[in-house]
Order: C-alpha cells, then structure tokens, then sequence
C-alpha cells in the first residue's frame, strides 16, 4: 500500500506499507480487503471497472491510469468518494441513524461496530494500530521495526527520508509469526485453496 497524506509524513514522500496474511483467517487484512471488494461489486452488484490503461493521463506516468485508481476503501455515497473522518453527530446521535447512511464518518462508524460487538476499548480508528504493535512485538519483532511498521518516529532522518525498507519482522510478527524465524511463515488454507481449485479445475475442464 501506498501513501503520501499521513500526518507523521512532514517530508512529502511516498510511504510504503505491508502486510501479511494472518495466521489466524478471521484476522486476515488481506482477506477482509477481499471481502469488502468482493461484497461490493458481487454481492451489491456494482460496475466493474475497466482495467485496460489510459496512457493518454500523464499524472500516472508511464503505468498509464486505471479507473480503480479513484475508489477508497472506505467510500461515502459512493466508491469514487472518500468517507470522513470527524463526525457531525454526537456519540449518543448516531444510534437513531441507519447503518448504512452515508452520513456516517469512519470514526462514528468503527463506534458502532464496538458497541454492536461489545468491545471495550478506548481508542476508536486507532484502535489497530495498538494492536499490531503489541502483538509484533509479542511474536519476536524488533522495537525498531515495529516502529517502522506503524510510522512511529525513530530519531534522526534515516528511517524518515532514506530507508524505504518494510519491516519484514514486524510484519510477521502482527500476523502471528515468529518474526525472527521468516522461513516459518506458511498460511495452511493456501494449500487447501490450491487443492480445492486444481479439483474445481479438473471437474470442468478435463
């Protein structure tokens, strides 16, 4: 993932983030990105879009631009417009609202789904992102790479304007992995996948 408007970004640069996929299905950032998509335009039945390059759109250079490059993964009214994040109601207004209004910011969103869920917790957006440190750092991540993995501010300019690497060890360590051993990351339902596509393969091609 990419990203050039995160406030600890003073230096206009393009932020490089990862993940790997959870050890744990229900945990998955990879497969809860693929449901939203797959939700979206399956299960609501919305356009797909046109994937073919437009090379006549400079401002994406020499990749060309696609019409995908407009859509959020949190949308408002729609999937070309990005949702908010502060809210225009008070906490106590926004159970009388739908749930699927587009009146609802991210942040009064994520409110919700804690109450609908019984989540006790004091963050609300941020809520992830004390997660992932603390379990990085539980599965034998490096201070230093958890704070590389979550942008957290290293002194001087290294990490900030020059090491542009992901912190493989932090990235597997918030998937559950030990994150001094990479050569032990292995996601078993990629085999069960693989197998019960080869079977649906061989059922209606042979």
């Amino acid at each position: 993932m990419l990203a050039d408007g995160a406030k600890h970004n003073q230096q206009g640069r393009v932020d490089e983030h990862g993940a790997f996929r959870h050890r744990l299905v229900d945990h998955c950032p990879v497969g809860g990105a693929a449901f939203l998509f797959f939700a979206h335009f399956h299960v609501l039945g919305s356009p797909v879009p046109k994937f073919a390059p437009d090379f006549e759109d400079k401002s994406c250079g020499e990749y060309g631009c696609r019409e995908w490059y407009d859509y959020h993964m949190f949308w408002a009214q729609s999937i070309e417009s990005e949702m908010s994040y502060d809210s225009l109601y008070l906490p106590q207004d926004f159970v009388s609202i739908p749930a699927d209004s587009h009146l609802l910011d991210h942040r009064t969103r994520l409110r919700k789904i804690h109450e609908m869920n019984q989540v006790s917790i004091s963050k609300v957006t941020h809520g992830g992102r004390s997660y992932a440190a603390t379990t990085a750092r539980s599965h034998g991540a490096t201070e230093t790479g958890t704070k590389a993995m979550g942008g957290w501010n290293e002194n001087g300019a290294f990490r900030a304007c020059y090491d542009r690497a992901l912190p493989v060890d932090a990235l597997l360590g918030a998937a559950m992995f030990n994150g001094r051993k990479p050569e032990t990351y292995f996601v078993a339902r990629d085999r069960l996948g693989a197998f019960l596509l080869h079977m649906l393969l061989n059922l209606f091609f042979r």
